[in-house]
């Protein structure tokens, strides 16, 4: 029944907001870091759930030395695959990272 089926586009769309507010929920005062979505694609096919949906996310931080930006990256990134993973669960579909893209599919 198609009106069971996941929507990874669904999913896509709820995690954005999410994923940008994650530097303000995470960063320490003085931190610096953001997530910003760059494109996002899903399906060829009008009317029908898309099977995949794919995000292009950049992830920058700085910071006065590149072990503490990298510090900062690597946790901004992680809490982006968890907060994914969350918004999957919710939506019945499956998230995976590839190469650092985001693929969220049925």
């Amino acid at each position: 029944m198609p009106h069971f089926a996941g929507n990874p586009l669904s999913a896509l769309c709820a995690l954005v907001p999410v994923a940008e507010g994650i530097s303000r929920r995470i960063l320490e005062a003085g931190e610096r870091g953001r997530i910003y979505f760059l494109s996002a694609s899903s399906g060829t096919k009008s009317n029908v759930i898309p099977e995949t949906a794919e995000a292009k996310v950049a992830i920058t931080a700085s910071a006065d030395d590149g072990q503490a930006a990298d510090r900062i990256l690597l946790h901004l990134r992680d809490e982006l695959f968890r907060e994914a993973q969350g918004m999957a669960d919710v939506y019945r579909v499956q998230a995976e990272f590839i190469d650092g893209k985001s693929l969220i599919d049925k």
